[in-house]
């Protein structure tokens, strides 16, 4: 049986580090949207920015990553809830040692799936890239898709900071399962 202090400590263990992890990843997640979203849009209306193959395919797992982020983040939340549950005054309205690991698991598990995503995506776009790079040689007279742009470069900017954020909310995940199972 664990006693009430240790389950307070645990309780703000969850708050914080719940709050501290969505901070990150919010914050991460926000800026890694505009950026998606800049890109988006120059390739959109930009005649001279033209995607390959990979750096579609690249982009397109970017994309599913940062939406595993966004659910990521809303998992740092739920830790925080979770934490005030598990410090109510009354133990019958405390949820379970199981239910903690449960969501703690879940969490991770996200993360997990959505460092997977970013890592296939950050591979297909930084391959592109290199091949650009070969290709711009010496005195360069080709297609202008063939260059690496700036534009590349800020993808893998977004891709950079998903997977930073990813990485923190695994963290936050194996550190709450570690003092839910002492």
């Amino acid at each position: 049986m664990v006693d009430n202090y240790s389950i307070q400590r645990i309780a703000m263990d969850f708050r914080r580090t719940g709050w501290i992890s969505f901070w990150v990843q919010i914050v991460l997640a926000v800026v890694s949207s505009f950026i998606v979203i800049f890109a988006v849009f120059s390739n959109s209306f930009g005649s001279e920015t033209v995607q390959n193959p990979g750096s579609d395919f690249g982009f397109f797992f970017a994309v599913a990553g940062l939406l595993a982020l966004y659910i990521s983040t809303f998992w740092a939340f739920r830790y925080s809830r979770f934490g005030r549950q598990l410090g109510a005054a009354d133990p019958r309205a405390r949820p379970s040692r199981g239910d903690a690991m449960l969501l703690v698991k879940q969490g991770l598990i996200c993360n997990l799936v959505g460092l997977a995503l970013i890592t296939v995506g950050s591979q297909a776009i930084v391959g592109s890239l290199v091949a650009k790079s070969f290709q711009q040689g010496g005195a360069f007279f080709g297609d202008p898709k063939d260059l690496v742009q700036a534009l590349d470069l800020f993808v893998v900017q977004a891709n950079t900071n998903i997977t930073t954020a990813h990485f923190g909310g695994v963290l936050a995940s194996l550190w709450l399962l570690n003092r839910v199972t002492r």
